[in-house]
C-alpha cells in the first residue's frame, strides 16, 4: 500500500481514537427517530481489504462485555435497498442473453400483470408503460409499498398479481421518478418468470451471488 494511503489511515485511527477518548459515541448520529446502532467501513485498494473498523455492537441490548457483541469486518447486516441492484444485475444479465428487452411491457412476460391508471387519469391502461425500464429508474408510477392493506403480505404469486391488479399507479408512467419498493418486487418477480428460475433467491444466487463469490450475502441470512 502507497505511504500516503498508509498515512491517511493512521490520521483517520487518530481520530477515531481522539473521539472516542473524548466520550463521545462515533456512532451517535444524533437522530433520534432512526439511530444506527453499528456499523462496519472497510476500505479497498488494488482488490484487498487495506483498513477495516467496526462501530457499535451486534446486539444493542447486550451488556458491554459481552464477548464477541463488538461488530467487524466480518459482521452480517441487512441490506435492504442494496438489494435492489441484485434485482437490476439479473435483469441486465437476462437481457444481454436476449431474454428480455429493458423496453418489454412486463405484461409480455407475466400476463397476469395489469395495474389500475391513476385516478385521474382513468382511461389510461394501468399496464401501459410500466416496463422493465421503467420500473428500474422508477418511473413507472408505481406506489411505494406492496399493497398489502394490513393482510398478510406472505403469499404466491397468483394473490401478489391479483392484488397489485388493485393498486392505482400515482401517476402515469415517465411523468416524475417515484422511489418504488412495488416497482422493485415487480421487476424481480418478472425477471425470475422470464428466465424461468424456480424461486426469486435461487436467481439471484446464481446470478449475482455465486459468479461474485459473495458467500456471505443471501436472500435469507440466518449467521
Amino acid at each position: 500500500m502507497p505511504p500516503n494511503i498508509r498515512n491517511t489511515f493512521q490520521s483517520i485511527q487518530d481520530m477515531i481514537t481522539l473521539v472516542q477518548q473524548r466520550g463521545i459515541d462515533p456512532m451517535d448520529s444524533g437522530l433520534e427517530t432512526t439511530p444506527t446502532s453499528a456499523i462496519s467501513v472497510g476500505v479497498v485498494y488494488d482488490r484487498k481489504l487495506v483498513w477495516s473498523q467496526g462501530f457499535g455492537k451486534r446486539n444493542v441490548t447486550a451488556p458491554n462485555t459481552l464477548a464477541g457483541n463488538q461488530v467487524d469486518e466480518n459482521t452480517i447486516y441487512r441490506i435492504g435497498s442494496i438489494s435492489k441492484i441484485f434485482a437490476m444485475l439479473a435483469m441486465m444479465k437476462a437481457r444481454d442473453k436476449g431474454i428480455l428487452s429493458l423496453d418489454d411491457p412486463i405484461s409480455k412476460h407475466v400476463p397476469s400483470f395489469s395495474v389500475r391508471p391513476p385516478p385521474h387519469n382513468p382511461t389510461t391502461p394501468g399496464n401501459t408503460g410500466v416496463t422493465f425500464k421503467s420500473l428500474a429508474f422508477h418511473m413507472a408510477g408505481m406506489t411505494r409499498e406492496t399493497p398489502c392493506d394490513n393482510q398478510p403480505c406472505q403469499m404466491n404469486d397468483d394473490t401478489a398479481w391479483q392484488r397489485i391488479a388493485q393498486t392505482n399507479q400515482i401517476l402515469p408512467p415517465y411523468t416524475m421518478p417515484i422511489y418504488s419498493n412495488l416497482g422493485f418486487e415487480i421487476l424481480g418477480h418478472a425477471t425470475r418468470i422470464a428466465t424461468q428460475s424456480k424461486t426469486y433467491q435461487g436467481m439471484i444466487q446464481q446470478t449475482v451471488l455465486n459468479p461474485l463469490n459473495l458467500s456471505s450475502t443471501g436472500v435469507n441470512m440466518t449467521s
